[in-house]
């Protein structure tokens, strides 16, 4: 919410954990299935549309713009109260726990790579679950904006084109549209994009030159 970045672009933050002890997930949200087949599911269409937009918003505020994350929720309300993100290097965190990892963080690559985006594609809906659906997403850009820092890291302009390989994130989506699952940032080869097999921020720092 990343995504979780994304959340999207989010996800592989490096701020300071909260200092509550973390909130003990309920067991009704794990494992990521739906718990009941008589309801009608999310058309697929509805879920590409919703996510299409929700990694859109992400972008703009939270990548773009370097917006932190209270300036998004501000503006979006897309996490479920019983929202959890999952990620290879982070999670799983319920909803109370990533907005207290996230503030104080913000993501300001607008400046280093102002064409920064991501193409998604493959949306397929998981057989386990009618309401989630996995897709993957490969980041695309140019580093040739001004100097930035991402926390103790100086972006400086390289030139790099930005290409990165198929990562594999999914979403539950609620049938008021609101997220209660992500999943973000499993690379889906080590040879395939500049990002050299990781996901997430980890992936772009080494498309630009900042050794993993």
């Amino acid at each position: 919410s990343l995504a979780a970045l994304l959340s999207l672009a989010g996800s592989f933050q490096h701020a300071t954990p909260p200092l509550r002890r973390p909130h003990t997930l309920r067991a009704s949200t794990l494992p990521p299935q739906r718990r009941s087949t008589a309801l009608q599911a999310i058309p697929i269409e509805d879920m590409e549309a919703w996510t299409r937009e929700y990694y859109a918003a992400a972008r703009d505020s939270r990548v773009r713009k370097g917006e932190s994350l209270d300036q998004f929720l501000q503006k979006y309300d897309y996490f479920d109260d019983d929202y959890v993100l999952t990620g290879p290097d982070v999670g799983p965190l319920c909803k109370r726990d990533f907005v207290a990892t996230q503030r104080g963080f913000t993501l300001d690559f607008g400046k280093a790579i102002p064409d920064l985006d991501y193409l998604l594609d493959g949306f397929h809906v998981d057989p386990d679950n009618a309401d989630r659906v996995w897709f993957t997403l490969r980041y695309v850009g140019t580093n040739d904006g001004q100097s930035t820092n991402i926390g103790k890291f100086e972006l400086k302009p390289t030139g790099n084109s930005l290409r990165g390989g198929p990562e594999l994130h999914s979403i539950w989506w609620t049938p008021e549209k609101r997220i209660k699952w992500e999943t973000v940032g499993y690379a889906g080869c080590r040879f395939t994009g500049t990002n050299e097999g990781y996901g997430g921020l980890a992936g772009l720092l080494i498309g630009i030159g900042v050794p993993r």
